[in-house]
């Protein structure tokens, strides 16, 4: 189950600390591209937004699909 789930770690300010392959898969970068990046690096912020709501919106999203 795990396998298939994209799983990221981030710091309180929202920078990737982790990304498992799953997340390469689904997102198109490599581990060693998306650690130490912010995910408004790959998508646009909303101007109301904080990163968790960005990532929680982006998750959303994909669930739709």
């Amino acid at each position: 189950m795990y396998k298939r789930q994209a799983i990221i770690s981030m710091t309180l300010d929202g920078i990737i600390t982790s990304w498992n392959k799953s997340a390469e898969r689904m997102y198109g970068y490599t581990e060693a591209e998306a650690v130490g990046q912010s995910p408004v690096s790959y998508t646009h912020l909303r101007a109301h937004e904080t990163v968790l709501d960005l990532v929680c919106r982006l998750l959303l999203e994909k669930k739709k699909k």
